[in-house]
């Protein structure tokens, strides 16, 4: 437990808050933990990946902005990403910001370096 999934970098852009998220690490968890998110507990992965990586995206383009705040954008991309999944928007709503305050919950800490993991580099994503 005692791993950060997300850190905050030092930024040169003012419009960056440099937020960068362990995507992977990320994904591998939901892919143990779905069936915990609301709504998804009889579900398979497919149906609900759209909805985390939605989530995952919304807490890459944030900005300093509160989920609140993105509601209509979120719900566009999630009718764009969502394909065949049988979540519909309220559901995966709510799995949307389950995922958003995991990631935000987990507090992001100044660094310098990018996250690792037992000494190997993860794959990171970062506004830049």
């Amino acid at each position: 437990m005692g791993r950060s999934i997300c850190e905050t970098y030092p930024s040169q852009d003012a419009g960056n808050d440099g937020f960068v998220i362990d995507y992977e690490a990320e994904l591998s968890y939901w892919r143990s933990h779905y069936r915990s998110l609301p709504g998804c507990a009889h579900l398979r992965l497919e149906d609900v990946r759209p909805a985390i990586k939605v989530a995952l995206d919304a807490c890459l383009r944030a900005r300093g902005r509160a989920l609140d705040e993105m509601w209509d954008s979120t719900q566009v991309r999630y009718q764009r990403l969502r394909e065949r999944s049988c979540l519909e928007w309220s559901q995966a709503r709510a799995a949307i910001e389950t995922v958003w305050n995991r990631v935000h919950d987990h507090g992001a800490a100044p660094a310098r370096m990018p996250i690792t993991l037992e000494g190997r580099m993860r794959q990171t994503i970062a506004l830049r």
